[in-house]
């Protein structure tokens, strides 16, 4: 099932969006591993090779705070591993709430920045009128 996520995910970032969104909402009703393991070699591999299409697609992954909000996970997505990854790969990230009310407009974003940070980020990409700006973080 995995697989064939980041298979279609890869098939997603092969359209060249500015956003890639969601990149592992996979894991949004996995909490604790109740559905499979998120560090199993099969599933890691099949979130790189979806983020080397990413990567070779210059999209801008999206760091979403949507499935703590709601309660689903005590973590963002991507995973701390995804996001590693794709720092390796000199990637971009936007920090991104998935808002479906007000509360919601800027939740976690400053905890995402902290992770971000942590991990070796340096920048977010920030959307305004006129594009991408990066912004320090």
């Amino acid at each position: 099932m995995a697989e064939a996520y980041f298979a279609n995910v890869a098939k997603v970032a092969e359209k060249k969006p500015t956003i890639l969104g969601h990149f592992d909402l996979i894991k949004k009703i996995n909490g604790d591993g109740k559905f499979f393991d998120e560090n199993d070699p099969r599933y890691t591999a099949a979130a790189n090779a979806a983020l080397m299409t990413a990567a070779r697609n210059r999209c801008v992954l999206e760091v979403n705070t949507s499935a703590v909000y709601r309660g689903f996970r005590k973590d963002f997505f991507p995973s701390d591993a995804i996001l590693k990854e794709w720092l390796v790969l000199s990637g971009n990230v936007v920090i991104t709430a998935d808002a479906h009310d007000t509360k919601a407009l800027t939740f976690g974003f400053e905890a995402v920045a902290a992770k971000l940070k942590e991990l070796g980020y340096t920048k977010v990409q920030v959307l305004g009128k006129d594009g991408f700006t990066p912004c320090a973080l």
